[in-house]
């Protein structure tokens, strides 16, 4: 989101997103690349775990690949 690319200093660009309803419930994906620099980019995606955002990484450098969500 605009404000964790502000508050952690990372580059976040949507790649794609896709929403759909179940019921009454909006369930979707978006899907992510984030830029910057290594601590940045992981306070980025723990912040957004914290805030109850399911969060899956399908790419990355080595230190991206340690973060256990």
């Amino acid at each position: 989101s605009y404000s964790v690319s502000i508050k952690f200093g990372v580059k976040a660009s949507i790649v794609f997103g896709n929403i759909e309803v179940l019921g009454d419930e909006p369930l979707g994906n978006l899907y992510v690349v984030f830029e910057g620099g290594e601590g940045s980019v992981l306070k980025a995606i723990d912040s957004l775990v914290k805030d109850g955002v399911e969060v899956e990484i399908l790419a990355g450098n080595d230190y991206i690949k340690e973060v256990a969500v």
